[in-house]
């Protein structure tokens, strides 16, 4: 008897689950447990044009007579789709299309389309059901992962946005042989940062010992996922764990704003791998970590991620003033005392600036 020996995982509970799997055709089974099979359902489809031109065939087979329309919007993913000019437009088509709440939203892309598509579905008709199918690394075991979904603001990053979790997540890893190199590297900035909240040190071993121009397996997806899955369910909605999640993003989408403003934008990996970089030297200011082990980490960001020169502090520090962390006028940092421990600090406009300098003579040296 033939036994079925596909790569399949689970990760989660029963309420918006991830699955990671090698067989298409799981779409469907999981399709029919969290949406039924009672009526045939109509879809809105955010589809990256780049991927339906790199699989066709595999587009096809997820759409089969088991939905009653499918209406596909094709876009160019990017930054340039998360803002409200482009939700409305996807509100407007729905209503063309008298789209009521069984419909489902389902996004094919990377990170901005899951954004788009759950920020559209939790606000249309106070909310309708979303799935997302991502298709780039960062998607798979970040962006896709945990309900946050978030428009910018102009060159403000993420800051409209609303916690609304999909039905379910479909990570079908062949998706990631389009992918061209710096959209991976970018991804394994997060898997880097993943291995750090991890509570012990095994994923950043299997990471030391990974070719990183080289795609990662299902196993290793799954692993990554599992961590942010596993601090999601203990802190859904962002009160205390789940701020762990973002070591390095305060400096890191300042980085952002500032090259978009610069008309040289920067992939979202590289600016949090430059922010866990600055991150790991205030921990280190801060008497939380050995500066031989934040040297050691940083070293091995650096040699992948080099830290971009000649940025004006004074012009990071007014886009974070605008960062969803600032509290009471101070900006909340994520620091790193150990595999899977972190501590949630402030830091004032004046401590920042005096950090950074000194951190930028020690690059220098």
């Amino acid at each position: 008897m033939n036994q079925d020996k596909t790569t399949r995982y689970r990760i989660g509970k029963n309420e918006s689950p991830v699955y990671v799997s090698e067989a298409l055709q799981d779409f469907s089974s999981h399709w029919r447990h969290h949406l039924g099979t009672h009526n045939k359902r109509n879809l809105f489809v955010l589809l990256d044009e780049n991927v339906e031109l790199a699989f066709p065939d595999i587009i096809s087979d997820l759409f089969d007579d088991r939905f009653h329309n499918v209406h596909i919007k094709k876009l160019k993913g990017g930054e340039q789709l998360k803002n409200l000019v482009v939700a409305t437009e996807i509100w407007d088509e729905l209503s063309a299309l008298n789209a009521d709440r069984s419909w489902v939203i389902v996004s094919i892309g990377g990170g901005t389309l899951s954004d788009l598509a759950g920020f559209t579905a939790s606000a249309y008709k106070r909310g309708i059901p979303c799935v997302f199918v991502p298709t780039s690394l960062m998607a798979m075991i970040d962006a896709s992962v945990g309900g946050k979904n978030a428009l910018n603001q102009g060159s403000l990053k993420n800051q409209i946005g609303t916690y609304y979790f999909p039905q379910f997540v479909f990570v079908f890893p062949r998706f990631l042989k389009s992918l061209p190199e710096e959209e991976y590297r970018s991804g394994y900035a997060e898997l880097i940062k993943h291995a750090l909240l991890h509570v012990n040190n095994n994923l950043w071993n299997t990471l030391q010992n990974l070719d990183m121009s080289e795609l990662p397996d299902a196993s290793l997806l799954a692993s990554a996922i599992r961590v942010k899955m596993k601090i999601v369910q203990t802190d859904p909605f962002e009160n205390n764990k789940r701020l762990f999640l973002n070591f390095g993003h305060s400096f890191g989408h300042a980085i952002e704003s500032y090259f978009i403003d610069h008309n040289k934008p920067v992939k979202h990996g590289e600016a949090v791998a430059s922010g866990m970089q600055f991150a790991l030297y205030m921990s280190v200011k801060k008497s939380l970590i050995a500066s031989a082990l934040a040297e050691k980490l940083s070293s091995m960001l650096e040699s992948i991620y080099p830290f971009p020169q000649n940025l004006e502090m004074n012009e990071l520090i007014n886009y974070m003033r605008h960062d969803k962390k600032v509290v009471h006028g101070k900006i909340r940092i994520i620091l790193f005392k150990d595999f899977g421990r972190f501590k949630i600090d402030f830091a004032t406009e004046e401590e920042l600036l005096v950090a950074f300098s000194e951190f930028i003579a020690k690059k220098r040296a």
